[in-house]
């Protein structure tokens, strides 16, 4: 319970919104079901000061905390849904999250105390949430789909 904090709409999924605040949680709610969030998700210690969704990858999303950690999420991966999260970097409160605008797997934090952090997800850290709609044994398919998701047209061409 407590304040809500931070109220973020999917870019990519217009009927998802999340939620969080001072119970430490973030909540996602789909507009269209009923007025309880689909995902509680839980991984910080303190009150969440801010969200920020992926504006590449409509599962992913990240939240900075009064913890002092940037989390960054995937609704793909139950039951935690925590990809990893960054503490080391912060002396103080997670006052700022935005994805990068240019750079698609990239996050940028701001501290309290004014320090900024770019966090960026590699291809090997999203590999593992990739899911295919072809058969093993269709190879380009699959690589093609591959670099679609990572982004990367240049190679899926």
């Amino acid at each position: 319970e407590g304040c809500i904090r931070e109220v973020k709409w999917s870019p990519l999924v217009d009927h998802w919104i999340a939620s969080a605040g001072e119970d430490a949680l973030i909540k996602v709610w789909d507009i269209r079901k009923d007025s309880k969030p689909v995902l509680e998700l839980e991984g910080h210690t303190n009150q969440i000061w801010r969200l920020s969704w992926s504006r590449a990858h409509a599962d992913i999303l990240a939240s900075g905390s009064t913890d002092r950690r940037i989390n960054i999420w995937s609704l793909r991966i139950p039951p935690d849904f925590l990809l990893c999260s960054q503490s080391e970097y912060f002396a103080g409160p997670v006052v700022g999250v935005q994805f990068s605008h240019t750079t698609p797997g990239q996050v940028y934090g701001l501290s309290e105390e004014g320090s900024v952090v770019s966090i960026m997800m590699t291809q090997s850290f999203l590999e593992p949430l990739i899911t295919s709609r072809f058969k093993a044994n269709d190879t380009r398919e699959r690589e093609i789909e591959k670099y679609v998701y990572l982004r990367d047209l240049s190679q899926a061409g």
